[in-house]
């Protein structure tokens, strides 16, 4: 996903000068919307991640087709002595809706998420302490267990 901005964009940016901003626009959004799609329809909790190569090559796609004529048409409203200051702000705006966006969705999914089901997801996290739990001396096991310490926890004393 990350690749594919760096490739396209500079092509993206020829293009745009021979078609204009719009066509672009839209096929980069059109991109996203099918890769997203695509990403819903086939992730799953144990799916591989070579069956997601191909959406997530398409998303990134689909982004750098549709910012760099974005830029583009965002320095060309402004005047050459306010190109500066329009890029700063497109780009804070642009960082500030990316952290909006997943404090909303963290908030969504942590309201009404799971992996498939609330009863699975206990299950899950249940399993997940009781191994973490058995490292560290607590739940079962505390014999030798209980001399090892846990993924966060230094054997030395001093740092704990």
């Amino acid at each position: 996903m990350a690749v594919m901005p760096l490739l396209l964009a500079p092509v993206g940016g020829v293009i745009t000068d021979r078609i204009g901003f719009r066509p672009l626009m839209i096929c980069g959004l059109a991109l996203e919307a099918v890769a997203l799609g695509w990403l819903a329809a086939a992730v799953t909790p144990d799916v591989p991640y070579g069956l997601l190569v191909a959406p997530l090559a398409l998303a990134g796609a689909g982004a750098a087709v549709f910012f760099a004529p974005l830029t583009a048409a965002m320095l060309s409203a402004a005047t050459p002595q306010e190109q500066g200051q329009a890029s700063g702000a497109a780009t804070a705006i642009r960082e500030l809706a990316v952290v909006a966006g997943v404090a909303v969705l963290g908030l969504v999914f942590t309201a009404h998420g799971g992996y498939a089901s609330r009863g699975l997801y206990r299950r899950l996290r249940a399993g997940h302490v009781a191994r973490r739990g058995a490292g560290r001396g607590r739940g079962a096991g505390r014999g030798r267990a209980a001399a090892r310490p846990g993924p966060y926890r230094s054997a030395d004393p001093v740092r704990q």
